[in-house]
C-alpha cells in the first residue's frame, strides 16, 4: 500500500474506533434517547450512496426500501416511547 492509502486507512480507523463512539456517548447525555437512536440508525441510508460512489455497484430498489423501513421503524419506536 502507498503512504496515501495508509493515511486513508488510519483516518478511517480514527473515525470508527474513537470519534463515532465518543460522539454517540456525548449525544446520549445531550439529547433524548429516541432522537439519539434515530440518528444512530441512519447508517444504512448513508451507506447506499457511498457504495454507489466508491465501488460503482448499482443499488437495488429493495435495498433502498429496506434501509428506509429500518430507519422508519426506529423513528416510530422513538416517538411512541418518548410520548409515554
Amino acid at each position: 500500500m502507498t503512504t496515501f492509502q495508509w493515511h486513508k486507512v488510519a483516518l478511517g480507523v480514527l473515525f470508527v474506533t474513537f470519534t463515532c463512539p465518543s460522539l454517540s456517548n456525548y449525544a446520549l447525555f445531550q439529547i433524548d434517547l429516541g432522537t439519539c437512536l434515530t440518528l444512530t440508525s441512519l447508517g444504512p441510508l448513508f451507506s447506499i450512496p457511498l457504495v454507489y460512489l466508491m465501488k460503482g455497484e448499482v443499488v437495488s430498489r429493495r435495498a433502498i426500501i429496506g434501509a428506509t423501513l429500518s430507519v422508519t421503524g426506529i423513528m416510530i419506536m422513538s416517538f411512541t416511547s418518548s410520548s409515554q
